[in-house]
């Protein structure tokens, strides 16, 4: 089944989309993360929300390895992310609207999808308990503030990635519109997705973003649905060189380029 035009993505063959993701692992640690439906639907009802913004962060493990994350925060018709102030000392009515609640690859990824084959043997972590602990939202409950973290905290995740490590891709910014729409087409082919998958990738030195509906519902990970086509941005994604995806206010944006 054919998948429908959305506004901000293209539809993509597999296999082509597996040559993107290729290119792109030979040199970056991240591969691909995974966000949960009822998460961004929980970040939807907040006022204001528009879109979600991901970024790209470092995580110091406390046995003092680096892991690759991803940070989401709420989006307004501005373009701008809905990141709250907070005291040091955060009261239970204090909220930094700053949320880790994506399970990043190569800690949790399908093995047995073509995407990831195409990156090779990175040793994934198959199921979530090994890596973090993500309490995902339900239809009736939102849990996205148990995953909250504080805009220092961020701030120093994505400085690892935008300064000590010099990468030129920062974020990428999903129209709350677009992800329904996404959702809803994979679900006509797998009535059990419960969960969008994303892959990095790299065409002719092009950045690109792609998409495929996953679900959990045979496997103790999530695995990636059987689908012939994925979806792939169109809009580019937020880099150093400041396309207009990228936020107005720039908390988390180009972190060591001030002086």
């Amino acid at each position: 089944m054919a998948l429908e035009p959305i506004d901000n993505f293209d539809e993509m063959k597999l296999g082509k989309a597996a040559v993107l993701t290729a290119n792109w692992r030979k040199e970056n640690v991240i591969k691909a993360f995974l966000f949960h439906k009822n998460d961004i639907e929980c970040l939807a009802q907040e006022e204001g929300v528009v879109g979600v913004r991901f970024y790209i962060g470092i995580t110091t493990k406390e046995n003092g390895e680096d892991a690759p994350d991803m940070i989401a925060v709420g989006v307004n018709d501005q373009n701008e992310d809905i990141i709250n102030e907070t005291s040091e000392a955060k009261s239970i009515d204090e909220f930094s609207g700053i949320y880790d609640f994506a399970l990043p690859c190569p800690e949790l990824c399908d093995p047995e999808s073509i995407l990831f084959k195409a990156i090779g043997n990175v040793n994934p972590i198959r199921t979530t308990s090994m890596m973090k602990t993500v309490q995902h939202s339900t239809e009736n409950e939102c849990f996205i503030k148990l995953g909250e973290i504080s805009e220092q905290e961020a701030v120093d995740r994505v400085s690892i990635w935008q300064c000590e490590m010099n990468k030129e891709l920062i974020s990428i910014y999903f129209n709350i519109e677009d992800l329904d729409a996404v959702f809803n087409e994979f679900t006509i082919i797998n009535e059990d997705t419960n969960a969008l998958r994303v892959y990095f990738g790299l065409e002719d030195g092009v950045h690109r973003v792609i998409l495929i509906g996953a679900t959990n519902s045979v496997n103790d990970y999530y695995s990636d649905i059987d689908t012939p086509e994925v979806y792939v941005n169109t809009a580019a994604p937020c880099t150093g060189n400041g396309e207009v995806s990228c936020a107005v206010n720039r908390i988390l944006y180009t972190t060591c380029t001030e002086s």
